[in-house]
């Protein structure tokens, strides 16, 4: 039923806003860092394979303890996968990099959490939170892959039309 409504969502002309505005995002900076942790963090890593195979440099930072980029933030986007938005270790990180002026995308469960309130640019998916004891968390991830997927094939469709007219 979550996948049902947000298939719906995802149609919707205020997603395609929201997916134009990260679009643009990506354009505008040299190199993407993912950064999550645990499940999110294995997201992390496909999102950044999947945005170099299609042609923009991106990397994943899955470990919290993670050393800062501190030189040349401007040209970093910074895409931060948390399911919760409230993970105290990749908190601690978006707040140093912030201060370092890195542009902050998050894809997030929830509509309002501290993550949302440090981000540019959040673009939430609603999936019913469902965790096992000792905080395995099995929340559906299909709404993240699909919002990290769409992006990047618009880039590469964008990127196409331009080769093509060259």
């Amino acid at each position: 039923k979550d996948i049902e409504t947000n298939i719906r969502r995802f149609q919707m002309a205020k997603f395609d806003q929201l997916i134009d505005a990260f679009r643009r995002l990506i354009q505008a900076h040299e190199y993407i860092v993912f950064l999550g942790v645990g499940n999110s963090g294995e997201i992390a890593k496909y999102g950044a394979r999947f945005f170099s195979n299609v042609g923009y440099y991106a990397t994943a930072i899955t470990d919290p303890d993670y050393p800062p980029i501190l030189r040349g933030l401007s040209k970093h986007l910074i895409i931060v996968i948390s399911e919760s938005g409230e993970t105290f270790s990749v908190i601690k990180k978006v707040k140093t990099l912030k201060e370092h002026n890195s542009k902050i995308v998050l894809l997030t469960n929830f509509s309002s959490s501290t993550l949302t309130s440090l981000a540019d640019l959040t673009i939430n998916y609603h999936c019913t939170h469902v965790a096992v004891p000792h905080s395995f968390n099995l929340t559906s991830a299909i709404p993240v892959i699909y919002i990290i997927e769409r992006v990047g094939y618009e880039l590469y469709n964008m990127d196409k039309r331009i080769l093509e007219a060259i």
